[in-house]
């Protein structure tokens, strides 16, 4: 899945082997989408096929309607 792209890419990145301006150029794409209603219920629904890095980053990014 998508999600798992970035996941990738956001531990290659804190491991030293991805390059940060290819993670930051995908952002806006992972911020829309887990700012979703659909995709953010799935998100909070499924917390197990993702590292916890990867987790608290993704959560970093998303806009949530509530607090908006």
């Amino acid at each position: 899945s998508y999600f798992h792209v970035f996941d990738t890419m956001h531990y290659q990145t804190r491991t030293g082997v991805g390059e940060t301006k290819l993670l930051k150029a995908e952002e806006n794409g992972l911020r829309t989408l887990i700012s979703l209603p659909g995709i953010r219920s799935w998100w909070d629904e499924n917390p197990y096929g993702f590292s916890a890095e990867f987790r608290a980053y993704a959560e970093s990014l998303a806009v949530r309607k509530d607090t908006a």
